[in-house]
């Protein structure tokens, strides 16, 4: 698959299917055991909002350690401190037009295709409890008021802010240029699985919604060689899915 930017950095390490199956499996445990284990004991010895507490506990056990291990291992593999030389390696380029039309045309597709997976939830619940339910990950308990205060976006925003960055520093600054050196134009396609991968301990529910986030996510960012580009899509789609789920329950 060709790249209209400029021309991929041929330094950058390839990463074997081993070396991927290893980036996918640390930080899917850590999630899958925040989840299983820690969550729960977080709530039951602080009494803190199921929400709030997914909010602390999947910020310090998964995404923080996501942007501190892109940060160190770009670091460690420039050999460089520098801030410039850093942003390169990770791909945070300068948007261009061309870029900005690749996000718009790819919002507009997750939207779609989205919309029709959660079509999809709506029909087979009859509509009962969707908008929670596909919005909210699996294992926090559901509000029967379906009510979600507004004071919550005080916790909500640096945690939404630490796992875009966490997820897309990682899976596409980091991670998806070593598995292009490695897989070439279907580099995007194996980095999207991995992610989807990741997701699964969420449920069934919200991993069906936004599976087409996944794919499309860094099928672009990976054509236009910039993760800007993942960055704002996976930050105006999960916003604004919370926040609509926020406003529509207030």
């Amino acid at each position: 698959m060709p790249v209209d930017v400029e021309k991929r950095d041929a330094s950058i390490p390839p990463m074997p299917i081993g070396t991927s199956l290893l980036f996918l499996a640390i930080p899917t445990l850590a999630l899958y055991l925040s989840i299983r284990y820690v969550l729960p004991i977080f709530i039951g010895t602080t009494g803190v909002v199921p929400k709030v507490a997914w909010f602390v506990v999947q910020a310090c056990a998964v995404f923080v350690p996501l942007v501190v291990a892109a940060i160190a291992f770009a670091r460690h593999e420039i050999k460089s401190a520098g801030i410039p030389e850093l942003f390169a390696r990770l791909h945070l380029r300068q948007l261009s037009r061309r870029d900005w039309l690749w996000t718009i045309l790819a919002f507009l597709f997750v939207i779609l295709s989205c919309g029709i997976h959660w079509y999809s939830l709506w029909w087979s619940t009859g509509g009962e409890g969707t908008t929670e339910r596909a919005l909210l990950p699996s294992f926090l308990p559901m509000d029967a008021s379906g009510h979600v205060p507004l004071w919550i976006l005080l916790p909500w925003v640096p945690y939404f802010v630490i796992s875009v960055f966490g997820e897309e520093l990682f899976w596409r600054g980091y991670i998806l240029p070593r598995q292009e050196a490695t897989f070439g134009g279907w580099a995007w396609f194996v980095n999207g699985s991995f992610w989807a991968v990741f997701h699964l301990p969420y449920g069934w529910n919200l991993w069906l919604v936004w599976i087409p986030l996944m794919y499309i996510v860094p099928f672009v960012v990976q054509r236009r060689q910039n993760v800007w580009i993942g960055i704002i899509l996976h930050a105006i789609v999960n916003g604004g899915g919370f926040l609509s789920l926020l406003l529509s329950s207030s």
